[in-house]
């Protein structure tokens, strides 16, 4: 499903989507995440890995990979503490990976997530300050990668 004003789905121009969003994590996302997809232009939401392309912006639980995945460029909105193996080696062989954490988040403790990113190459951990575990209304700062 592409999400956006204009024709082809996206915002204004058409076109194959710049954005994938994976299976939205409502928890990280909101119920009404789709109102601030469509404000970033031309966007995509799937729910299967193999409908996606790169880049891809999980958020929160992301769906596991029943197969192959070479995803070029993955955001990760708020990723568990407890990761399962398949979806962190897909993440660990991306070649460009970012997470964002909300600074003020509660549900889980960032020091293992964050030293397992920053031991990555080509890594990056963003705090974003302000936020807890929702993150649907900084969306922005995911634009800007």
């Amino acid at each position: 499903m592409n999400v956006g004003g204009g024709g082809g789905g996206g915002g204004g121009g058409g076109g194959a989507p710049r954005l994938w969003f994976l299976a939205p994590d409502l928890s990280v996302m909101g119920k009404t995440y789709g109102k601030n997809l469509r404000a970033l232009g031309n966007i995509a939401v799937a729910q299967r890995w193999e409908d996606v392309r790169s880049p891809v912006i999980l958020s929160g639980n992301a769906p596991v990979p029943s197969g192959p995945c070479h995803a070029k460029q993955i955001v990760w909105l708020n990723p568990p503490e407890q990761i399962d193996p398949r979806l962190r080696q897909l993440f660990e062989n991306s070649p460009d990976k970012t997470v964002l954490w909300g600074a003020l988040r509660g549900d889980a403790n960032s020091r293992p997530v964050q030293t397992w990113i920053e031991s990555l190459p080509n890594s990056r951990w963003i705090l974003v300050p302000g936020r807890g575990k929702y993150l649907g209304d900084a969306l922005g700062s995911v634009t800007k990668l």
